[in-house]
C-alpha cells in the first residue's frame, strides 16, 4: 500500500513562511470583512489559543492528534513539560520522531489516534490539554486511514473522569456530516451527553470543551 501524504512537506523555514503568509491573508480578509475574518484563525494564531488554555488552566501535559511537521509540538514545548503527539502517516511520524529525538519530554507515536489515545490516557496522572487535529479531507489518505477519528479520540478523553481535561478540536467548519465526518451539532450533543459537567463552545473554528466552572476566553 502506498502512503499518500495529505499535505505537502515543508522545511521548518518554509513552514514559518507559510504561517506568515496565512496570517497576512487572514488579516487582509478582516480588513475587507470582519465577519469573514472571524470564521477561522490561521495556524499561527491557533497555536496561541492552545497556549492560552495551557496557561489559563495550568495544564502541564499536552496531547495532540495529527502531528504533521511537529510545529505545534515545538511551540507548546515552552508551555508544557510533557507532550504526546499521534501521527498516522509513517513518513511524517518518523520525521517528527527524528526531529524531537533529543527531547525526552516529547513522545511521537505512530498509529491510529482512536487506538493510541486510550493508551496515552492510561499514562496520565494529571489533567491535560488535548488538541484533536488528526482529521483531514477525503481522498488524501492511505487505504487504512480513517478520515475522521475525532469522535473515537474524544470519546476516550471524555470517559476519563479522573481529571478536568481541556479539549480543543480543530476545523469545526469541516464537521458537516459528509466524507466520514459527523455534524458539528452531533459532536456538541455527544459532548453534553457524555460530560454534562463541561461547557462546550465553538469559536474561531475550534470546538472548546472546558470544565463547567472554568471561565471562557471571549473575543
Amino acid at each position: 500500500m502506498t502512503e499518500t501524504v495529505r499535505y505537502p512537506y515543508r522545511s521548518p523555514f518554509a513552514s514559518q513562511m507559510h504561517d506568515v503568509f496565512e496570517l497576512a491573508k487572514w488579516s487582509a480578509r478582516r480588513v475587507v470583512s470582519m465577519e469573514q475574518g472571524k470564521k477561522y484563525l490561521p495556524d499561527l494564531l491557533k497555536r496561541r489559543v492552545i497556549a492560552w488554555h495551557a496557561r489559563k488552566y495550568d495544564l502541564r501535559t499536552f496531547v495532540e492528534s495529527g502531528t504533521y511537521l511537529g510545529t505545534t509540538v515545538s511551540f507548546m514545548r515552552r508551555y508544557c513539560g510533557r507532550l504526546y503527539s499521534i501521527e498516522f502517516q509513517p513518513r511524517l511520524a518518523k520525521a517528527a520522531q527524528e526531529r524531537f529525538a533529543g527531547d525526552s519530554s516529547i513522545r511521537i507515536l505512530e498509529g491510529n489516534g482512536a487506538v493510541l489515545m486510550p493508551k496515552i490516557l492510561a499514562e496520565l496522572h494529571e489533567p491535560a490539554l488535548f488538541w484533536l487535529d488528526g482529521h483531514f479531507a477525503v481522498g488524501t489518505t492511505s487505504d487504512a486511514e480513517v478520515a475522521c477519528p475525532t469522535m473515537e479520540e474524544l470519546s476516550a478523553v471524555l470517559a476519563d473522569t479522573r481529571y478536568p481535561h481541556v479539549v480543543l478540536i480543530d476545523d469545526a467548519r469541516e464537521f458537516r456530516g459528509e466524507a466520514g465526518y459527523p455534524t458539528l451539532e452531533s459532536v456538541q450533543q455527544f459532548i453534553r451527553s457524555a460530560r454534562p459537567d463541561t461547557t462546550v463552545r465553538v469559536q474561531d473554528d475550534i470546538v472548546r470543551v472546558l470544565p463547567r466552572e472554568a471561565p471562557f476566553q471571549g473575543d
